[in-house]
């Protein structure tokens, strides 16, 4: 405030003599306190790109230090739990390109170049901890990480149970990111259709519930082609699902009506891509088999949860 008095009156000096006393003294306040007001603004200004600066040099240390934890500088193999504090740590630190890129390794199933799927040696991270890394991948604001992401769910998703909650991302579990690339979208309903038709996995009424209300989800998306794509899935899955007895379906915290499901499945289902158009029809024929048999209440463990 003394600076800026003083900056008013260097500026008012020449002026003070043809105004009165009272005009000049406020004159003299209101310049003080605007010149106040313009150096502490620059000044906050000026501590906030520093802290920001701070801020970033103390994540680049942390995602250092959970990369040690993935690869330790002696050359030893990391163990499994410090695998998935190094994984997990990168997604929280806004690393989440690095985090997915490193499960292609320690999680992925591997592809060969004549398209063979083969075991993966070094698979160390296990499925939950896996889909925490995607989660994160997906909710972040990376085209390439979502892409990355939903390419890994797509390959690994027969290694996934559909009445998991902790087998499917947390971001996509009966909503939706209108956001994502057209591959990763359509990666994603890939994904979704393979984790839950994949033969010895259950097929009941819980994953039923499950593979409509993430699917309802998907039909939120503006894009026509996902759409007529995931109207087509869903009316695979109507015969089934009007043989609950509940014709209301709940997953991750929505809830979805036997009529909200049939407006969805009556999207148009005449797709402008033909090729894309040809290949929904062969996920939803074997949807529509798969739900022939999802009948029955589950018994594992967190069937109860499913349910709600």
């Amino acid at each position: 405030m003394v600076f800026g008095l003083i900056a008013a009156g260097l500026v008012l000096s020449p002026l003070g003599r043809g105004m009165s006393d009272q005009l000049t003294t406020a004159v003299l306040a209101f310049v003080g306190a605007l010149v106040t007001f313009t150096a502490t603004v620059i000044g906050f200004s000026v501590q906030r790109q520093a802290q920001v600066k701070q801020n970033r040099q103390f994540e680049l240390d942390a995602a250092m230090r959970a990369g040690r934890l993935i690869a330790p500088e002696d050359g030893s193999s990391a163990s499994p739990s410090a695998l998935a504090s190094g994984l997990v740590a990168l997604t929280n630190l806004n690393q989440a390109e690095l985090a997915v890129s490193l499960l292609v390794d320690l999680w992925s199933v591997r592809v060969a170049d004549d398209g063979k799927r083969q075991d993966n040696d070094r698979c160390q991270v296990a499925n939950e901890i896996a889909i925490l890394v995607i989660n994160g991948a997906l909710s972040a604001d990376c085209r390439n990480a979502q892409l990355m992401a939903a390419e890994l769910l797509c390959r690994n998703a027969t290694r996934l149970t559909a009445t998991q909650s902790l087998h499917w991302p947390a971001v996509i579990d009966g909503c939706w990111r209108e956001e994502f690339g057209k591959r990763t979208k359509l990666l994603l309903v890939e994904a979704l259709v393979n984790m839950t038709t994949c033969p010895g996995k259950p097929a009941n009424e819980a994953a039923l519930r499950s593979v409509a209300v993430r699917l309802h989800g998907v039909s939120t998306d503006p894009e026509i082609k996902v759409k007529a794509c995931v109207g087509k899935l869903i009316k695979a899955l109507l015969p089934a699902l009007k043989r609950c007895k509940s014709k209301e379906f709940a997953q991750g915290g929505v809830m979805v009506t036997i009529e909200q499901l049939i407006r969805a499945a009556d999207y148009p289902p005449d797709n402008p891509d033909g090729y894309l158009s040809e290949l929904s029809d062969c996920l939803a024929e074997r949807l529509r088999e798969w739900a022939e048999d999802a009948t029955g209440i589950p018994t594992d463990p967190g069937c109860l949860a499913t349910a709600g």
